[in-house]
């Protein structure tokens, strides 16, 4: 492509651009062009296709869109200085705070989405703010635009309430028995009256523990996944926005030790840019976002038994880590690859154990005690559980057909749990076993978990554990004397057991600060 811009001395200049040469090669004599080259580069040192695209349509907004062109064909410096000042705010614009009586601000570039840039104006009729509580907002797109006649679309937005986190200094970073929680989040994305019915459950569980439930705006229910809590109480965040730099061959090899026992895989944060849309609600300095991919499931914060931070990792999130990084599966790429992750979670490598998986998240099969502490899934104490338990509502038969799926299930998954011991065992962790009756989704048998749950200390009422309910009295009470007799005083069941069939239950519905 080529276009003309005006010089600091008002002097036209043409300059040619092509995919493939260097940014290094291209000189530009007036700072304000400039600095829309450099904020289309980023790190890259080549030009690529994308580029060129991007640089057209920021050009034409320029020229064409903005408030001062005169659409001469030519770039002169305000309308570069003006460029460069959107595509500063443009992401910051979507954001008032109703507390310091902020205008809405009416333009912004998107240079975000699909990496093409498209000049839009909020309107100002669909976003009232004048009757909301103070607070910081999103303005988040209801669907709707129009278009003006050169081609500007006016939103329709709608306020939605930023996050307000806890200061950093007491916010939790174990998902373990050792933390207080002041507030739980969960997703507002759910209308079913279940979900309903969770939170109510969640809200009376909070006025005895002493944390409240808050609405957080997201694409669906797992808001677990879309972030990790940091060591320094800053929020991980995934860059990827759409699940493409992986495909199904890719995805498979990766859980190749798993391929007869579940073929469900990650990424269901990064599929329709669910990541993003989660994130415009976390303030924007409390964001640190990276090429390494991990989903807040497959992550367990920890502190070990000296007190000091550390994570459990499923380790199929190396595999997806190196395909976001576009590095090819070598020993060095995966020692890159963990360094890196430790890197993004302000950690040490060496404070981070990884572990093979027999499930798509590890946060279904294992979790935080107390401090060195690990729940691990134990098979034989399900089916045992199951064997000396009357339960009412369960037949002979129905029994029976479901400890014979959890044999298949202890044997399948033997040589996995046999390692990811070991591997626990070396960081220092030690083992508390914990009933397992995770099996593939199967309609002919109940879906039942312990394991995914949150657990913390109340100050009234000591430690807890909040988890699914499995449907069955009798067996929710023996899971219950299984944590009291392992440090847990008080342990609640919602009814979030219906959701095991959609691979997550309650731990995965909630965020904890």
């Amino acid at each position: 492509m080529d276009f003309s811009y005006y010089d600091s001395k008002n002097k036209i200049y043409k300059i040619e651009i092509s995919a493939g040469s260097k940014w290094n090669d291209i000189k530009v004599n007036n700072p304000a062009v400039q600095s829309i080259f450099d904020k289309i580069r980023g790190n890259n040192d080549t030009i690529t296709e994308k580029n060129i695209n991007l640089l057209k349509d920021l050009m034409d907004i320029a020229d064409n869109k903005t408030s001062i062109s005169n659409s001469n064909g030519v770039i002169d410096t305000k309308e570069a200085e003006t460029l460069s000042q959107m595509m500063d705010n443009s992401s910051k614009s979507r954001v008032i705070d109703t507390s310091k009586n902020e205008t809405l601000k009416y333009s912004y570039i998107d240079t975000f989405d699909d990496e093409i840039a498209i000049m839009r104006n909020f309107d100002s009729t669909a976003a009232d703010t004048s009757n909301l509580p103070k607070g910081k907002y999103y303005l988040n797109f209801d669907g709707v635009s129009s278009y003006d006649d050169k081609g500007v679309s006016n939103e329709r937005l709608e306020p939605i309430k930023m996050q307000n986190n806890a200061d950093p200094k007491e916010q939790n970073w174990s998902e373990g028995l050792n933390r207080e929680i002041r507030t739980i989040k969960m997703s507002d994305s759910s209308k079913s009256e279940n979900f309903e019915k969770v939170k109510q459950e969640m809200n009376y569980i909070g006025k005895e523990l002493g944390f409240k439930v808050e609405t957080v705006h997201s694409a669906d229910i797992w808001v677990e996944d879309y972030t990790v809590r940091r060591a320094d109480g800053k929020v991980y965040a995934q860059s990827k926005n759409e699940y493409n730099f992986i495909n199904k061959e890719e995805i498979e090899s990766i859980q190749s030790r798993r391929s007869d026992i579940g073929t469900s895989g990650q990424g269901s944060a990064a599929i329709n840019g669910k990541t993003s849309e989660y994130i415009k609600t976390v303030p924007e300095d409390e964001i640190v976002k990276s090429n390494t991919y991990l989903e807040g499931g497959n992550v367990l914060n920890t502190l070990k038994a000296d007190g000091k931070p550390g994570a459990v990792i499923g380790e199929e999130s190396i595999g997806y880590t190196l395909k976001s990084m576009g590095l090819e599966d070598t020993p060095d790429n995966r020692i890159k690859a963990k360094n890196q992750i430790a890197s993004d979670l302000g950690l040490k490598p060496e404070d981070i154990t990884y572990i093979p998986q027999f499930d798509f998240h590890i946060d279904m099969t294992y979790h935080p005690l107390g401090n060195g502490e690990m729940a691990v899934p134990d098979y034989q104490a399900g089916i045992d559980m199951l064997k000396n338990t009357k339960i009412s509502e369960m037949s002979e038969d129905q029994k029976q057909h479901f400890i014979d799926k959890l044999e298949e299930m202890k044997e399948k998954t033997a040589s996995i749990t046999k390692d990811a011991e070991a591997s626990l065992t070396k960081a220092g962790y030690k083992l508390v076993k914990i009933p397992c009756f995770t099996v593939p989704k199967d309609d002919s048998v109940p879906q039942v978990n312990f394991a995914n749950g949150v657990g913390g200390t109340s100050k009234m009422k000591g430690t807890f554990f909040i988890t699914n309910s499995s449907g069955y009295p009798e067996l929710n009470e023996a899971a219950s004397k299984v944590f009291k007799q392992n440090g847990v005083k008080n342990v609640y069941f919602v009814s979030s057991g219906n959701y095991l069939k959609l691979l997550g239950g309650i731990d995965c519905m909630t965020q904890e600060i």
